[in-house]
């Protein structure tokens, strides 16, 4: 972490094993963290509806940080499924910036 403090997964993983050990302040520290570093808007709405759960029932009883837990990670794993979906079923083959003109691309065919 000291090493990259911008790596999303690992604000999101140190915030869920903060919440686990019942220490809700460092846990909403690190998981509005990790909302400002994600790129999903779905996500961030997931992120932002656990922190005011968090915020609202104080202390939080274990049903509620493991429901926090688990529409964390799932929201995060759909996020990452959608994405590999739109990877795998994006055109091919792909021709860059240029379009089909790319010369890049077709500096590397041979004629």
């Amino acid at each position: 972490m000291s090493q990259d403090p911008k790596r999303a997964d690992a604000q999101l993983y140190l915030g869920l094993s903060h919440l686990e050990r019942g220490d809700e302040g460092a846990a909403a520290e690190h998981l509005r963290t990790f909302g400002g570093l994600t790129h999903s808007a779905r996500v961030t709405r997931q992120v932002d509806d656990a922190l005011q759960l968090m915020r609202t029932e104080h202390p939080l009883s274990p049903q509620s940080r493991h429901f926090i837990a688990a529409s964390l990670e799932s929201i995060v794993k759909s996020e990452q499924e959608l994405h590999d979906a739109r990877w795998a079923y994006a055109p091919w083959p792909y021709y860059g910036h240029y379009g089909y003109y790319d010369p890049f691309f077709w500096g590397w065919r041979s004629w």
